[in-house]
């Protein structure tokens, strides 16, 4: 198997390394044609279906859908690598940490605080946590003056 931006056998890289110089290239392609980049960061995320995480008629939900801060940042410390070896790289590039959608005082939630789920599966936002992003998304790309 090749991997499609690097055009490297895919087991003769770790996954990070072919992550970031795919990303780099890619990166790379869109700022010769003039186009600004900005980066969604990674988010927490679950081994379970957030179902789970909701109680049913006569039955208490299985799950919590939270963990601490902590655990999601150690979740994501090969990315948040990566990313950064990419904005040193790149440094017009902008990257949008979408965390403080799901973590508040040392602890993220995968429940909006409406108590709705964030994730429709394990790694994929719902229709309300797509919501919170983007709302959130639009003003930081507002405020680097990505729609002017």
């Amino acid at each position: 198997m090749v991997d499609l931006f690097t055009g490297i056998a895919a087991y003769d890289t770790p996954l990070a390394a072919r992550y970031r110089d795919g990303l780099d290239k890619r990166i790379s392609f869109l700022e010769s044609k003039g186009i600004k980049v900005f980066i969604f960061g990674p988010k927490p995320e679950i081994d379970y279906e957030p179902k789970y995480c909701f109680a049913r008629p006569f039955k208490q939900p299985a799950k919590d859908c939270q963990m601490t801060e902590a655990k999601a940042l150690d979740q994501q410390r090969e990315m948040s690598l990566v990313l950064k070896e990419i904005l040193a790289r790149h440094p017009n590039v902008m990257l949008f940490d979408p965390n403080p959608d799901f973590c508040r005082d040392g602890l993220c939630s995968l429940k909006t605080p409406d108590g709705l789920p964030m994730l429709r599966d394990k790694v994929h936002y719902s229709q309300y946590g797509s919501a919170l992003a983007i709302d959130r998304f639009v003003k930081a790309a507002k405020g680097e003056g990505f729609f002017n």
